[in-house]
């Protein structure tokens, strides 16, 4: 936290992930939370659905 001040209480985690390409993070359901994602090379596509199961999803590339 000491790097992101502002996130301090509200609801937000970080985790270091490594995925295999062609590989997928299971479903899950979170608590009302944010998710920050940094992604450092390749792409991937990420998606959540909100309270009235509307679909979002985004391809991410890094710089």
């Amino acid at each position: 936290m000491a790097d992101f001040p502002d996130l301090n209480g509200q609801s937000v985690s970080y985790a270091v992930l490594q995925y295999l390409a062609g590989s997928a993070n299971p479903p899950h359901t979170d608590t009302p939370a944010a998710e920050l994602l940094l992604l450092t090379y390749c792409i991937i596509e990420v998606g959540f659905v909100d309270t009235t199961n509307k679909l979002f999803t985004q391809r991410l590339q890094a710089d």
